[in-house]
């Protein structure tokens, strides 16, 4: 806390309000207009400097570990620059390089852990004031507060006591966990290119670009995005099966082939994940094979199951809402063909004669001509037959017809039917033979 007694001095980085409060943060060579937060303000008065302090070293609300899929460093690093920003602690992470001034919170990768050792150590000694040696120990502070203990005791065993600060621990923590070596790069670069739609459980875009996200921001950071980085994304995409969503980016992917500046990654990532809402807020996000992706869907949280399945249409029955493998009409399909058909002609593996026995359905007419020959429905013999109908059944001598009625007697009626008349044919034919011989004879 600054000595109220003396005259204000303003930080090196920051400035003085017009009631001459000083405040922190932002580039250390240029200067800036006014404090970003009330909390970078750095009163004079016990209370309101300990209301300060408490919030610049209170952790994160959620703790930064070894868990780099459910929480990436991309993620951690965004919120630890905000609360660094929001404190006025930042300015101690802003270092020079090339003309340039770099947050290492950010662009980690531009620096060697030794180069930033060496500028701190400047910083302490000669480079900074009383509120950049408050910041370098505060900020560590908010550091250890932020991450688990399984990621601080490794970490905190490669660092001096005397060395623990908020940007030497910061670079010892982002070299524990991820490598920026070229080979991690190409490794990086190859999962770029990997990549697609296809592979997130119900394509879904917002999983996808998340991961294009922290693989191009780590590219970038390290000054290895590839030139074509537009047309891989667009690769990427244009593997989802929603042809509403894919066709813009075919339209963008021609972009990117004549000119490969057209538009930034980031630029990309917006307009997919704008376009992916807007078909779900529509309703129109279903993909082109139900039975294979509505499963995905539906677990996604993304559609509704009852409505997914209203859009669905049964490949048996042509009806809506029920898949091809729930539908009911197949127990119902050969009793209905039977009952609506008039009479098949049996195939030549079936018996014969087994159609014989299916009564006709309902406003099917009882007399039909299958193969040249004419059959009638007899209720009472109960099958079909060439001789008559139920209401020309004639009992012969005894009861009537068992309904039993073997097919053979019947058929070997039909042929004896078919030999008498044969025979008369034949006596006919010989009658006439004879007449014409016998006219012949008299004529001679």
């Amino acid at each position: 806390m600054v000595d109220p007694t003396t005259p204000v001095v303003p930080p090196k980085a920051g400035g003085l309000t017009s009631d001459d409060v000083p405040w922190t943060g932002g580039f250390r060579n240029t200067l800036a207009q006014s404090p970003k937060t009330p909390y970078c303000l750095r009163p004079n008065d016990y209370k309101g400097f300990t209301k300060v302090y408490e919030m610049a070293i209170k952790g994160l609300e959620r703790r930064f570990g070894n868990d780099l899929l459910d929480y990436p460093l991309l993620s951690f690093c965004k919120k630890a620059y905000k609360h660094m920003a929001d404190t006025g602690m930042d300015s101690v992470f802003y270092f020079e390089k090339g003309g340039r001034e770099f947050n290492i919170l950010e662009h980690y990768t531009a620096f060697t852990l030794t180069e930033i050792e060496t500028a701190v150590d400047v910083l302490k000694l000669k480079g900074g004031d009383g509120y950049d040696i408050n910041h370098l120990n505060w900020s560590a502070t908010f550091l250890l507060n932020s991450i688990t203990l399984e990621l601080e005791k490794p970490v905190l065993l490669k660092i001096p006591d005397t060395s623990v600060s908020g940007p030497v621990l910061w670079m010892h923590l982002v070299q524990y966990v991820e490598s920026n070596t070229a080979t991690a790069h190409q490794a990086l670069l190859e999962q770029l290119k990997q990549v697609k739609l296809t592979n997130f459980t119900g394509e879904n875009v917002k999983k996808c670009t998340e991961k294009l996200s922290t693989l191009c921001r780590r590219l970038e950071l390290a000054d290895e995005l590839p030139k074509n980085i537009g047309m891989l994304i667009c690769d990427a995409m244009v593997t989802c099966s929603v042809e509403e969503f894919r066709f813009p980016f075919i339209t963008l992917r021609a972009e990117f082939d004549l000119n490969l500046k057209y538009k930034n990654w980031a630029e990309l990532i917006i307009i997919a994940d704008r376009r992916y809402q807007s078909l779900l807020d529509s309703e129109k996000w279903i993909k082109a094979n139900p039975d294979r992706a509505g499963a995905g869907f539906i677990a996604e949280g993304l559609i509704p199951g009852n409505k997914f399945k209203e859009a669905v249409v049964c490949n048996t029955c042509g009806k809506k809402g029920h898949y091809a493998r729930e539908c009911r009409s197949k127990t119902q399909k050969v009793s209905t063909i039977l009952k609506t058909t008039p009479l098949a002609t049996p195939r030549k593996d079936d018996n014969k004669n087994s159609w014989k026995k299916i009564p006709p359905g309902k406003d099917v007419p009882h007399t039909q001509t299958s193969e040249g020959q004419t059959f009638y429905w007899c209720g009472k013999c109960k099958r079909w037959t060439l001789s008559h109908l139920t209401a020309a059944h004639a009992s012969k001598s005894g009861p009537e017809p068992a309904a039993g009625l073997a097919e053979g007697q019947e058929e070997g009626q039909e042929k004896d039917a078919q030999t008498v008349s044969t025979q008369q044919s034949s006596s006919s034919h010989l009658a006439s033979t004879s007449t014409t011989t016998l006219s012949m004879v008299s004529g001679f």
